[in-house]
Parts: C-alpha cells; structure tokens; sequence
C-alpha cells in the first residue's frame, strides 16, 4: 500500500510539473526532476518485488538514468524487467521411471501443470477429474483408457477430457506425461490416483 501511495504521489506530482513547465510529451520530463526519477525509480523496483541486493541497486542506478532522459523508455524498461520476474521456466523433462510418481510444476491464475512419470508397464487405476483435463504424453507411449474405449498415445498426442469422464492410463514404456488442470482442481486429488 505504501509503495502504491508513493507511486500515485510522484505520478501526480510530474503530471503537476508537465503541465506547469508547458511539456506536452511524456519524453524527458524527468531530466528536469532528477530527484523524483530516483524516487520513482526505486519504488517501482520495489513494487515489482525485486529484492534490494546489489543487483536490485545496479537496476535502480541504470533505471534511474533512462527515466532521466525518457520516461516512456523508462516504463518499457520496467515492464521488461516485472515480465522477466514473472515468466517461469517449466521443465517436464526427467530420467527416473519408477511406478507412477506426479510433480507439480507450476500453477498460474488459470490452471496446474503437473508431470506424470510412468515406468513401463505401470498403471494409473480409473478416476474421474471434477473438471476438464488436458493430457499429452511428452515421451514414450501409453495407452488412455475411458469409457471401456483404449486409445494409444504416442510422443506429443494430446487430449482434452471433459469432467466426470472415468479413464485409466498404462505405460507402453516409460513415459512423460503432461497433465493440465483446471485452476480449481486439486492436485492432491491427483497425487492420491498415482499412488493408489
């Protein structure tokens, strides 16, 4: 709240000075209040919960200096840097088959990637998912069972399951799975099916 206060504080204030220096471009307003570019710079930094470590200093001085001279530059920067904080990295790749075993990978605002390791021969007994899945087969081969017809998935088939469907899975050899939820579903619910 704090960060957003001062934020909203100094947005105002160069709103203030555009209007009473007579500049109609957003382009080096903040050469003329260098002060207000550091401040504007650090809070912004921290906002995007960048912790203060020598790096976090290094990007305040270097934000600092484009403010200074475009703020429409500067803001394209920190977008840049809070994209950056933001993307995660997700491997599904693995070497170790032994059973079933599950991971969650990661979790965003509308859905749960988990990874579904299945060792030749290993089954996954029938379940039902509460609401529509995605599943694709990253490596290997397995064999999707549901409503008592079998379909054989091969390195990168996909596909889509819609909620209360009952389906099994067995590894042809082993395998990646790619397991994609719905972001109200329960990836416990899918750690339990692995291990029963």
């Amino acid at each position: 709240i704090l960060i957003i206060t001062v934020l909203s504080f100094l947005i105002s204030h160069i709103e203030d000075q555009k209007k009473r220096l007579n500049l109609y471009s957003a382009s080096g307003i903040l050469c003329y209040m260098p002060r207000v570019s550091k401040c504007i710079s650090i809070f912004v930094l921290a906002g995007i919960g960048l912790p203060i470590t020598p790096l976090f200093w290094n990007n305040f001085i270097i934000v600092s200096e484009i403010f200074n001279n475009n703020l429409i530059l500067g803001i394209f920067v920190i977008l840049s840097i809070f994209l950056e904080s933001i993307m995660e990295k997700v491997v599904f790749n693995f070497n170790i088959f032994d059973g079933v075993k599950t991971a969650m990978l990661c979790e965003s605002e509308f859905s749960k990637e988990i990874r579904i390791t299945m060792s030749k021969d290993a089954i996954m007994k029938e379940h039902r998912a509460p609401n529509a899945i995605i599943v694709q087969v990253l490596r290997g081969q397995i064999e999707f069972e549901m409503s008592g017809k079998i379909i054989v998935m091969n390195e990168f088939d996909m596909i889509t399951l819609p909620s209360l469907v009952p389906h099994s899975l067995k590894a042809l050899e082993d395998s990646i799975i790619r397991l994609s939820l719905s972001k109200s579903d329960s990836h416990t619910r899918v750690f339990k099916v692995a291990n029963s």
